[in-house]
């Protein structure tokens, strides 16, 4: 004797479920993510003294790094934008692309933003760093503690 057929049996829907659960995990992949970015936004970036660019100057070539040290006495040009950085043991020529702060004076602390550049045709001289010079896209006067 054979069994009338009764209605189909209803089968749950799995893949809804299983869509939802793609969501989660993408949705948690994404905060998760934008999290991290936050994160490394707030730790504060290597300001570098002009020491640390002499040891291996082209470790830093073309590269976008932050320098801090004071103006070097008797270096600053307001006209044309230059000056030397220091750190007591090596100067750094710095070129400024933008107008230079009117605070900046001789012997004060500044950082700066920008990039460590190799002069064309430049040949090794006498001191570490002389065949090369920074160009400053940012200039800030003050210590560095004081920016973050």
């Amino acid at each position: 004797m054979m069994s009338e057929p009764g209605p189909p049996k209803k089968r749950k829907d799995v893949s809804v479920r299983f869509t939802k659960k793609k969501k989660v995990v993408l949705l948690l992949v994404v905060v998760a993510i934008l999290a991290l970015v936050l994160i490394w936004g707030f730790i504060p970036e290597k300001y570098y003294k002009v020491s640390e660019i002499a040891e291996d100057p082209e470790d830093f070539v073309g590269k976008d790094i932050q320098l801090t040290g004071k103006v070097a006495n008797n270096s600053l040009d307001l006209t044309n934008r230059t000056f030397n950085l220091t750190d007591g043991k090596y100067n750094l020529t710095i070129i400024s692309k933008n107008p230079l702060p009117e605070t900046i004076r001789e012997g004060k602390d500044v950082m700066l933003k920008g990039v460590l550049k190799r002069q064309e045709g430049g040949e090794e001289k006498g001191s570490k760093l002389e065949n090369y010079f920074f160009e400053a896209r940012e200039v800030k006067v003050g210590c560095p503690s004081n920016y973050y």
